[in-house]
C-alpha cells in the first residue's frame, strides 16, 4: 500500500514539474515573439473595449501584453470593486476576490496576484484532470488526454490571468469528490463553481443524477443547494456592491448572453448562427474554428453517451448552452472545463491504437495555439 502511495506521489510530482516547464515554454514563446515579429499589438481594439486605467492611447508597460481583453476587466474589479452600470459587471466575483485577497502576498500588486494564482489553479486541476482519468481508463489514456488538452489551442488561457484556471480546478475538484459520493464537499464545490462563472450553475445535473443512480439517501439530496445556494450569493453580491440583483444578468445579455429565453429553442435561429460566421468578431479564422470545436463536441457527446452518463450529462449542458444562448464567439473558451470530451477523445484514439494520427493531431493543435497566443498578446480577438 505504502509503496504504491510513494509511487503515486513521485508521479504527480514528475508531472507537476512537466506542467511547470510547458508554464516556462509558453512564456518564452510569447517573448521570443516579440523579438521575432514587428510591433503589430492593435491599439485601436484596445482603445475601443475596456482597458483600465483609463488612457488615451496604450501604456508602454510591457506588462500589458499579459493583461489583454478580459484580464482588464478582472484585475480593475479586483481594485475598485462593482458599481451600478459598470460593463464589468458582466463577470462573476469569486475570481477578482481571489486576486485581491492574495495581492497582500505579492505586496499589494494585482496583476501578479492574478498571474500567479492563474497558473497554480491551472496545474492543479490538470494534475487533478489527470488523475480522474488515470482512475478511469489508466494511464496511457490520462496521459494522451493531458496532452490533448494542452495542445488545444484555448488553453492559452491557463496561462494568464482569465478564470478559466479558477473555474477548471474547481470543475476538477467537484468530480473528484462526485465519482467518491462525497456529496457534501462536491456540493461546496459546485457553490464555489457558481461563484466562479455562470456555467457553474449546471453542475447541479451530475451531481442530481450520480445521487439518483446510486439511490443515496435523502438527506444527499440537500447537497444539490450547493449550486443553488451559489447562485443566491452571487445575486446578493450584486445587489449589494452593483446596485442591483441583475446588473450582472444585464451585462451578460449585452456582451456575453444575447440569446432571449425563448430563442433558445429556435432550431432556424440556431442553424443561421452556426452558419453564417462571418457576422461573428475577428477574422474568418477563428469563427470557423469555433464551428469546428462543436462539432468535435458533438461526437465527442455520443461516446461519451457510451462511456459515461454522468460525464454526459455534464458535457451536454455546459458544452450545449453557450452555443445555443449566443453567437459562438468564444466557444473555444467554453470547451475547456467540459474536460469529458478530452477524455473520451483520447480514449477513442488509444482503443484504435492510432498513434501517429494523434501525433499529427496535436501538432496541429499546437500550431493553431501559437497562432492564438501572438494574437493574445497583440490584444486581437482570439477564440
Amino acid at each position: 500500500m505504502w509503496r504504491s502511495r510513494l509511487n503515486g506521489m513521485k508521479l504527480y510530482k514528475k508531472l507537476a514539474l512537466y506542467l511547470v516547464g510547458y508554464k516556462l515554454i509558453f512564456y518564452f514563446c510569447a517573448a521570443v515573439s516579440f523579438w521575432l515579429l514587428p510591433p503589430i499589438f492593435d491599439k485601436n481594439a484596445y482603445l475601443a473595449n475596456f482597458h483600465w486605467p483609463q488612457a488615451s492611447s496604450p501604456p508602454t508597460d510591457p506588462l500589458l501584453y499579459l493583461k489583454t481583453w478580459d484580464s482588464q476587466c478582472y484585475l480593475y474589479l479586483s481594485q475598485m470593486g462593482y458599481s451600478p452600470g459598470h460593463l464589468t459587471n458582466v463577470s462573476f466575483p469569486l475570481w477578482p476576490f481571489l486576486i485581491e485577497v492574495f495581492s497582500f502576498v505579492f505586496f499589494g500588486s494585482h496583476f501578479w496576484s492574478g498571474l500567479i494564482i492563474s497558473n497554480i489553479f491551472s496545474i492543479a486541476g490538470l494534475l487533478l484532470f489527470f488523475k480522474l482519468v488515470y482512475d478511469d481508463a489508466g494511464e496511457e489514456t490520462a496521459y494522451r488526454s493531458l496532452i490533448l488538452i494542452l495542445a488545444f489551442p484555448a488553453s492559452i488561457f491557463f496561462s494568464f490571468i482569465y478564470s478559466e484556471p479558477l473555474f477548471f480546478f474547481l470543475t476538477a475538484m467537484f468530480f473528484v469528490y462526485l465519482k467518491r459520493s462525497r456529496y457534501e464537499m462536491a456540493s461546496i464545490f459546485s457553490f464555489l463553481m457558481t461563484l466562479a462563472r455562470p456555467m457553474g450553475i449546471f453542475s447541479i445535473l451530475p451531481l442530481g443524477y450520480e445521487i439518483l443512480r446510486r439511490k443515496s439517501k435523502w438527506r444527499d439530496w440537500l447537497c444539490m443547494a450547493g449550486p443553488l445556494f451559489g447562485l443566491a450569493v452571487y445575486f446578493l453580491v450584486m445587489h449589494l456592491w452593483a446596485g442591483g440583483m441583475f446588473e450582472g444578468v444585464k451585462a451578460q445579455r449585452q456582451f456575453v448572453f444575447p440569446i432571449l429565453p425563448h430563442q433558445l429553442l429556435d432550431a432556424g435561429r440556431f442553424l443561421k448562427s452556426f452558419f453564417t460566421p462571418a457576422e461573428e468578431v475577428g477574422n474568418f479564422a477563428m469563427p470557423v474554428l469555433n464551428r469546428i470545436w462543436f462539432v468535435w463536441f458533438v461526437l465527442a457527446l455520443c461516446l461519451l453517451w457510451r462511456r459515461d452518463k454522468t460525464y454526459f450529462v455534464y458535457a451536454l449542458s455546459a458544452g450545449l448552452f453557450p452555443a445555443v444562448a449566443m453567437t459562438f464567439a468564444g466557444y473555444g473558451r467554453y470547451l475547456l472545463p467540459v474536460f469529458p470530451i478530452f477524455f473520451v477523445t483520447a480514449r477513442w484514439f488509444c482503443e484504435r491504437k492510432l498513434k501517429y494520427f494523434f501525433i499529427m493531431l496535436v501538432a496541429v493543435l499546437c500550431v493553431l495555439q501559437v497562432f492564438f497566443l501572438i494574437r493574445q498578446i497583440n490584444n486581437y480577438w482570439v477564440c
